[in-house]
């Protein structure tokens, strides 16, 4: 069992809230100072930044899963889709990018995790790892502060 992070669309995402959402993602892969590589953590390439889609995983060792934004593939549950980081240090950048996708989706997007906010969300979920939450912040000082966006 991992730390895990989830995210499920609650109702129809409009394409160019997802299209925003995306561009934002890719300003925090671009501005944050953490190396991160393609979906399957190969060191030596780059994040994945598509127009309708974002995928990037932590480098060699400290990969686990890959996130991918949208990430609904289909099967059972075509609306659901996670990221499980075990506490790697890409867990700042995959919360940073999840705040992002709530600031843009609002009620259309329900974010849970096995993190807790006052503690991995607020403060990063491994000692290697700083704060997604200050990072997003610091990255769009100009939105309005960062509340517990966790369902429960």
């Amino acid at each position: 069992m991992g730390y895990t992070h989830y995210w499920t669309k609650k109702k129809k995402w409009p394409a160019a809230k997802v299209s925003a959402a995306i561009q934002d993602m890719a300003e925090v892969i671009r501005r944050c100072e953490m190396p991160l590589a393609d979906g399957h953590g190969e060191p030596g390439t780059e994040p994945v930044i598509g127009p309708d889609f974002i995928a990037f995983n932590g480098v060699g060792e400290l990969s686990y899963e890959t996130f991918c934004f949208p990430g609904f593939g289909g099967g059972f549950h075509p609306d659901f889709a996670f990221c499980k980081t075990v506490r790697k240090p890409y867990d700042t950048i995959v919360v940073a990018c999840l705040l992002v996708a709530k600031h843009h989706l609002g009620t259309a997007i329900k974010v849970s995790s096995d993190g807790d906010w006052e503690d991995e969300w607020l403060n990063g979920a491994g000692s290697d790892s700083p704060s997604g939450v200050k990072v997003y912040e610091h990255i769009f000082p100009d939105r309005a502060p960062v509340t517990d966006i966790l369902d429960s």
